[in-house]
């Protein structure tokens, strides 16, 4: 898989705006090689808004970017909503099993999504990629809610991991951090491999779902 991380500053008083301009893009849906996409509003900053975007591959997202896209871009006017936007491409290493049977079901069955956007240290890329799949992944299927997700490379930074959960509500997600994080944490000894997190919780908006 493929994915599409988007971090949109949204202009003061133009949420409004900006939402009704994301539920335009539905018709990327028939779009080749297309999985899903998803997004809403960061809880800790009211203006940001972030997307994620799940393809096959990047052939079938360059495709669609230099066909599809720009049509519905010009169509929508989403770029008078906003100020600023950050875009950043991964290539999926392995999917997070949860408990909804395929990611596009994760998506639609989940109220948030958990984004841990990771640099890790040189050296340390091998043993953070294995705490991924040995520590981290059964920690948070056994602790309930999470519906599935996907542990992803930065092409242009080998250094850079997205983490993308989808869990279906607030409630279980805050009960997996303050009862399973802390040991998960010292069991995977993340303080040796990261340099920096940027951790992100999206509450996610139904009509931005494809």
């Amino acid at each position: 898989m493929y994915v599409k991380w988007m971090e949109c500053r949204v202009k003061e008083g133009r949420k409004a705006a900006f939402s009704s301009a994301q539920e335009q893009w539905d018709s990327m849906a028939r779009a080749p090689g297309f999985i899903a996409q998803a997004g809403g509003w960061d809880t800790q900053e009211e203006n940001l808004a972030c997307i994620v975007a799940i393809w096959d591959n990047e052939t079938a997202l360059s495709f669609f970017m230099k066909g599809q896209h720009d049509l519905i871009f010009t169509r929508n006017r989403q770029n008078e909503t906003y100020d600023s936007i950050q875009i950043s491409h991964f290539h999926t290493l392995f999917g997070m099993k949860g408990s909804s049977q395929t990611l596009s079901k994760a998506i639609r069955q989940s109220k948030v999504l958990r984004i841990a956007d990771c640099i890790v240290k040189r050296g340390r890329e091998v043993h953070f990629e294995t705490m991924q799949q040995e520590v981290w992944l059964p920690g948070m299927l056994s602790a309930g809610g999470m519906t599935g997700g996907c542990f992803s490379k930065n092409d242009n930074n080998s250094r850079n991991y997205l983490v993308s959960t989808f869990w279906d509500n607030e409630e279980n997600h805050e009960r997996y951090k303050q009862e399973r994080l802390p040991a998960l944490q010292q069991q995977a000894n993340i303080r040796q491999d990261l340099e920096e997190m940027k951790g992100r919780l999206i509450h996610l908006e139904d009509r931005w779902k494809i």
